[in-house]
């Protein structure tokens, strides 16, 4: 699990990401654990850096998993 910067084309700010590989057949591909927030200068992307940095921390230590995502998942949310 890691923290990663992700561009938009539709932005020209930067969003921090949380991450992790997910392993499926032979390739490996991100999974976005969680989306931090925008990064407009160095004191934002200094405190969502730190604040990646501790949950990262915190969800290796307690051994937390997202559950993967499935279809019956994803219909559920789109009711409500």
């Amino acid at each position: 699990m890691y923290a990663r910067f992700k561009s938009s084309k539709h932005s020209k700010n930067q969003t921090l990401q949380i991450v992790e590989g997910v392993r499926d057949g032979k390739k490996v591909k991100q999974r976005v654990v969680a989306s931090l927030g925008v990064v407009n200068d160095e004191k934002s992307f200094k405190k969502l850096f730190k604040l990646a940095e501790s949950l990262i921390q915190k969800i290796e230590e307690q051994g937390l998993r997202c559950p993967p995502k499935t279809g019956q998942w994803n219909k559920k949310l789109n009711r409500v």
